[in-house]
Parts: structure tokens; sequence; C-alpha cells
């Protein structure tokens, strides 16, 4: 058998051709979730826009939630995938999204109110600032831009 091949069950499954629309599915989940969510609950979706501070607060939903939707639709069908994923990348109205995600993390229920995640209230700013450095990638601006990450401490 030659190391270098894959086992005769990977390819298998690389040659299946339900495999790329599974794979599409499970990279744009999340989306799928949290447009569906948004639209059946859209006074919440418009509550979260408000609290980003972001007006009109309806509008900034609805673009979102079509965002997300569509965006995700995209993917899944392979049709201007290029055009879906980048959307869905920079869905943020604010341009990054490190600012959404460092306030889930700092106090989701200030967000979110009765969301399941943990509370990180206990995090001072500069770990919250290393988790959504982890969390988020490279920031926009590319390489040289990045801050230097501390360390976690209970």
């Amino acid at each position: 058998m030659n190391p270098l091949r894959n086992p005769r069950w990977v390819d298998a499954i690389l040659d299946w051709n339900g495999t790329w629309l599974l794979a599409r599915l499970a990279l744009t989940c999340a989306y799928w979730i949290g447009g569906l969510t948004k639209l059946l609950d859209f006074p919440g979706a418009i509550a979260e826009q408000q609290h980003f501070g972001l007006a009109p607060p309806a509008l900034f939903a609805a673009a979102t939630i079509a965002i997300e939707l569509i965006g995700s639709a995209l993917v899944v069908a392979g049709r201007w995938v290029w055009l879906g994923a980048g959307a869905l990348r920079n869905r943020d109205p604010l341009g990054d999204p490190r600012t959404a995600l460092r306030q889930w993390i700092a106090d989701v229920q200030q967000v979110k109110p009765g969301a399941r995640m943990p509370s990180y209230r206990h995090l001072r700013a500069d770990e919250v600032d290393a988790l959504v450095e982890y969390l988020a990638g490279p920031p926009p601006g590319g390489a040289g831009t990045e801050r230097p990450l501390v360390a976690l401490t209970p």
C-alpha cells in the first residue's frame, strides 16, 4: 500500500456526490441558525441591533438576516460561492466582527438576555481581548497588526 494514498474508505467518502453538500451545510450552519433565529424573533433581532447602536435597527436586522440566509444559500448551492462567503465573512455592519464578539464575551446577557452562553464577566479586559483575537483570527489589515496574546488566568 502506498503511504501517500488515502485509505479506500476515505476515497469513497470524498468521491461521494453528497460530501460537498454536507460540508457546505456544516460550514454555513451557524449562519442558517442565526438568520432563521433572527427571522423568527424579529423584535429580538431589532433589539440586538439597537444594543450595538445601529440605526435604523430594523433595517440593519433585516440586512443581517438577508445576508446570513442568502449568503449561506449561495455557498450551499455552489453558485457565486465567492459572493456568499464574502458576504458572510463581512456581515458585521461595523466592519470588524471583533466588535460584536467582544460585547458577546464581555456580557452576553446584556446583548441577548436569556442566552444559554455562560457569562465571562469575570475576565479582565485584556483577557477578553485575547479571547477575541483567538476566536476572530487575524484582524483586518493583515499581518503585523496583531496584538500579542496575553495568558488567561483564573
